[in-house]
């Protein structure tokens, strides 16, 4: 027997399981559709995954691509150096945290700067 009931975005981010995941920078909008949330000019702005995948297809390129929020990775580089900063702090620790980034990881030089 159908399910007559209307699909919720409660269902959408149950099924896509982002709030195991997203760590606030992921959601699900009022259509049902993935977004991202980086900060723009100062200010949290969703924008639809579907949305980015259209201007990508629109330029001449297909998926797979990689998309990189640069104010995303900024941003939990600065939590992971809290989080040490902070742990180092409580045991007392003395010596020096040095973040090290993986240069097959990221190429690109304003990414590990």
């Amino acid at each position: 027997m159908p399910n007559n009931t209307p699909w919720t975005t409660q269902q959408s981010a149950d099924m896509y399981g982002i709030h195991e995941w997203g760590a606030d920078y992921f959601s699900c909008n009022s259509d049902g559709h993935i977004t991202a949330t980086p900060t723009i000019n100062g200010e949290k702005k969703a924008l639809p995954i579907i949305d980015i995948m259209n201007d990508v297809y629109a330029r001449g390129m297909s998926a797979p691509v990689l998309i990189r929020f640069e104010d995303i990775l900024e941003q939990q580089i600065g939590r992971l150096n809290h989080a040490f900063n902070h742990a180092m702090h409580e045991a007392d620790y003395t010596g020096q945290y040095r973040g090290v980034f993986p240069i097959k990881v990221n190429q690109q030089c304003h990414v590990i700067e």
